[in-house]
């Protein structure tokens, strides 16, 4: 058996762009052309890296691994995934390695999306998760998983020798994924470690108490809740077609760059390959159902929206922006509070993932389940185990220091201001 694959260009500079219409006249990406080649392997699989030579036919065969694999990710859903990769600047474009089957069907058994900043991979192969990204879980076909894993750490193991584990950012800390690193680590004795382990919001099926609660909060929202609809006609509504994406997502971008986001530069409206990229993605998404745009109305205009993703039996409350105007009577956290009485009538949504920070001040208080995520490691080979412990100390080590030097900077820019 063989793997074949396109290698990827870990030089100095950067191949050019694809050229779409060179693939649909060869087969191959321009940037590997000449570049083919084939790897012994023990495992019945391929692993093609790069771009796609026939991106519609990959879609439906990427689209049938997403029913199949492990865990769902709405950030590996290809209208979100490939989207970025055509508008995300160099440094935070997914490198995207897919595992398929050598049989007749060639099926897609696994994706998997690798950072690939200053062209190289370090002691750790990252899973692509930039800020924009709430979830860094691979989708993987959940009858050949440990196969697929398998042959993912034999790639490294061969092709780039100097990376001594395969690090997966932003994961859920019980969900079947690491598990499965877990077992594989357990059967061939190799390491496994965990970083920056926190909690995130979550609201689950099930949880009407959220509606009901009688708690001092929620009095509190009711009161505000009254003085805004003194203001004006109150509505809740969404959209999720293509055409009503399109309207609302423009909606959404300009409340959100109207506020302190906008102010502080970090508006998504402020990045114009950023706003394009939303604007793609978010429309592609609701052409497949995907996506929808969510608006608490005052008088027909938006005081507070979200942008909610889906894939399969979960979604991803992605981002929420409101209008400062109003911000003394919450009306993010109103617009949440019908947002959650809305998704719980949602009969096939099983959670939705807050995507927020942990101890969030707002959605904490309103959302008291929580999903535990890590970052997780783990190593190639039980022969480098060592190395791995090293380079694992020294990944903390950096994540302590960044830590310290956010808080100190966060403590003197609150004192300036």
């Amino acid at each position: 058996m063989v793997v074949q694959l396109f290698p990827f260009h870990f030089g100095r500079r950067r191949p050019p762009a694809p050229d779409w219409a060179a693939e649909e006249r060869t087969g191959v990406p321009p940037e590997f052309e000449g570049l083919l080649r084939s790897i012994p392997i023990t495992h019945p699989m391929r692993i093609d890296i790069g771009a796609f030579a026939n991106p519609k036919a990959e879609w439906a065969r990427w689209l049938d691994l997403i029913t199949r694999s492990i865990e769902p990710n709405g950030f590996l859903e290809p209208a979100f995934a490939m989207t970025a990769a055509q508008h995300f600047l160099p440094g935070d474009k997914p490198m995207l390695m897919r595992i398929e089957s050598l049989d007749e069907d060639a099926r897609q058994l696994g994706l998997f999306a690798w950072e690939h900043r200053r062209g190289a991979f370090g002691s750790f192969a990252r899973g692509w998760c930039p800020p924009l990204v709430a979830l860094g879980t691979p989708l993987i076909d959940s009858l050949r998983s440990a196969e697929v894993l398998d042959t993912v750490r034999a790639w490294f193991d061969r092709e780039h020798p100097n990376v001594l584990g395969l690090m997966f950012p932003a994961v859920p800390a019980r969900g079947p994924f690491v598990s499965l690193l877990q077992e594989t680590a357990a059967v061939h004795g190799l390491q496994l470690r965990h970083f920056d382990p926190h909690k995130r919001a979550v609201l689950r099926s099930g949880d009407m108490g959220l509606l009901f609660d009688t708690g001092g909060k929620l009095k509190e929202m009711r009161r505000q809740r009254r003085r805004l609809t003194d203001r004006g006609d109150l509505t809740y509504r969404s959209t999720s077609t293509r055409a009503e994406v399109r309207e609302s997502v423009e909606y959404f971008l300009a409340l959100e760059a109207g506020g302190w986001k906008g102010r502080a530069g970090t508006a998504l409206l402020c990045d114009p390959a950023v706003a394009t990229f939303v604007r793609t993605m978010t429309r592609e998404l609701a052409g497949a159902g995907n996506c929808r745009i969510d608006s608490l109305d005052l008088d027909g205009s938006p005081v507070a929206m979200g942008i909610v993703l889906s894939s399969r039996d979960q979604s991803w409350l992605w981002k929420i922006a409101y209008d400062e105007n109003h911000a003394s009577l919450s009306p993010g956290a109103q617009f949440v509070r019908d947002f959650t009485r809305k998704q719980l009538q949602e009969m096939s949504i099983r959670m939705t993932d807050s995507c927020a920070i942990p101890d969030h001040p707002m959605i904490d208080r309103l959302w008291p389940d929580r999903l535990e995520m890590t970052d997780v490691a783990i190593s190639i080979s039980k022969d480098r185990a060592k190395a791995f412990e090293r380079a694992s100390d020294g990944e903390e080590r950096r994540r302590q220091m960044r830590a310290t030097i956010k808080r100190i900077y966060n403590t003197t820019m609150g004192k300036v201001r």
